[in-house]
């Protein structure tokens, strides 16, 4: 499709309405582009007014889901508020100055003279860890009531919780908790480095000790190998596929990937990367089923559409953003960045290193926005960390699958343990390399970094590798 078609610039037009709905852009900067493209499309004829029509319905139903899911509803001023009830909507984490950080979907709400009320949508509690001894083991769905105070951080109310006054597990006996509660327990029979890790790569949990695995890993620019995401969906497919096609063939190997990732899905829960990552196995492994070559940057934005659709504040998460600057660098720049690497003569190495390349410089900007700092490192450190991650996970995945019977465990704990001393060596190395760091941060320079990167890909003179295409040659014949 060309750049002008009406196809392409009503998907434009969806993914940056989308993109940019927390902004609250006035009125006349919504209304000004979607008259403009009103009358545009409209030289389409019928196709064109079709498209905006769909345009605007996705639009609405987009605005509509997002502010229903993003309303937070408290029967009083929030600064009176000293109490709440609620059930987790994830698991907790941890932060770095001991807190408890928890996602209530709000149930009620108590006053400070005593009164209360109903309340509605999901709040951020923060919980002193010493306050609730038992926390690693909640999991979304249980019912908690804590007591402290309600404070307003950018217009979203967040509450400060002192004490823990009831704790309630939805369901004891689920097959989910006594899963994770497997995974935590086996993880801390390799070693105190993989009690973090190996929950996190896993299933995505997190521990109240993790700070020194996220920090190491955040500091060699890699923090995206211990988040659940594309790659770590990829290797339960990858494995899940292997598995099932040897019993069923590959049709049946390929519809049971898509059916494990669902569960896996459920089980590690509803990440917005991870839910990126598997709308966009599901299309594609629908494509393999239905015989067609999947287009993965359209595959890439039907999953951005279904997400603005029915989870639209998720896409408003920093590792969402980062989540698709990343893919979207790997499909449109890795080719570019090949071609810039040409003299490199290994082309496992080169398109690794290009690979890598494409996906930093694309999150460059956001990073260096969002923290102030930004890790080169993370270029050559995902070459080598990468690889390493994969095979821990999968030892450790056969750790898992196996008794807990010494003889059976002994060599995959001896190669965990391996690659996790790897892991961590190689994490220390490339933590040497220094940051780079900005004084001040910040939308502006957000754009002012991002614009040369979308040029780049719009104005391509000589394709990918800067080759310019060879143009026909005018000749000048004489006769005789």
């Amino acid at each position: 499709m060309k750049w002008y078609s009406p196809e392409t610039l009503c998907l434009g037009s969806a993914v940056f309405y989308t993109a940019f709905k927390p902004m609250e852009l006035s009125l006349l900067s919504v209304l000004i582009p979607l008259v403009l493209l009103a009358g545009w499309v409209s030289l389409f004829g019928r196709r064109g007014r079709l498209l905006f029509l769909v345009l605007l319905v996705f639009l609405s139903a987009s605005g509509a889901v997002y502010h229903w899911q993003s309303r937070v509803c408290i029967p009083f001023p929030p600064e009176q508020c000293c109490s709440v009830n609620g059930v987790l909507a994830e698991e907790p984490s941890w932060t770095s100055r001991g807190n408890l950080y928890l996602r209530i979907n709000l149930v009620h709400a108590g006053q400070i003279n005593g009164a209360a009320g109903e309340g509605a949508g999901t709040i951020s509690v923060f919980l002193p860890e010493e306050k609730a001894p038992r926390s690693a083991s909640w999991i979304r769905g249980d019912s908690i009531q804590v007591s402290g105070s309600m404070a307003l951080l950018e217009n979203r109310p967040v509450f400060f919780a002192r004490t823990l006054n009831q704790y309630t597990m939805k369901t004891p006996g689920s097959f989910r908790r006594r899963l994770l509660g497997y995974v935590r327990q086996r993880a801390a029979g390799i070693s105190d480095f993989s009690q973090t890790l190996l929950p996190a790569l896993v299933l995505g949990l997190n521990h109240p000790l993790q700070e020194r695995c996220t920090r190491l890993f955040r500091e060699t620019g890699t923090a995206h190998i211990i988040a659940l995401s594309g790659f770590h969906s990829g290797l339960v497919a990858a494995l899940l596929y292997g598995f099932f096609r040897i019993i069923f063939g590959a049709r049946g190997g390929l519809a049971a990937a898509g059916l494990g990732l669902l569960y896996y899905l459920y089980l590690a829960g509803p990440g917005p990367s991870l839910v990126r990552s598997v709308i966009m196995y599901e299309i594609v492994l629908l494509c393999k089923l239905g015989y067609r070559k999947p287009d993965l940057k359209k595959v890439l934005l039907a999953s951005w559409l279904f997400s603005a659709l029915f989870f639209p504040p998720s896409l408003q998460t920093l590792s969402a953003r980062l989540s698709y600057l990343a893919l979207w660098g790997l499909l449109f720049s890795t080719g570019h960045f090949e071609g810039l690497l040409h003299f490199i003569g290994i082309p496992f190495l080169r398109k690794g290193l290009s690979a890598s390349l494409a996906a930093q410089v694309w999150t460059f900007p956001l990073v260096l926005t969002s923290f102030s700092v930004w890790y080169p490192a993370g270029i050559v450190a995902s070459l080598v960390l990468t690889p390493l991650v994969a095979l821990y996970m999968y030892s450790s995945l056969l750790y898992l699958l196996l008794p807990d019977i010494r003889f059976l465990t002994f060599l995959p704990v001896l190669l965990c343990r391996l690659l996790e001393s790897l892991l961590i060596r190689g994490a220390e190395f490339f933590r040497m390399i220094p940051s780079l760091s900005a004084a001040s941060a910040g939308p502006g320079l957000f754009l002012i970094l991002l614009f040369p990167l979308l040029l780049g890909v719009v104005y391509r003179p000589g394709g990918n590798g800067g080759k310019r295409e060879p143009e026909p040659e005018l000749r000048l014949s004489y006769g005789d």
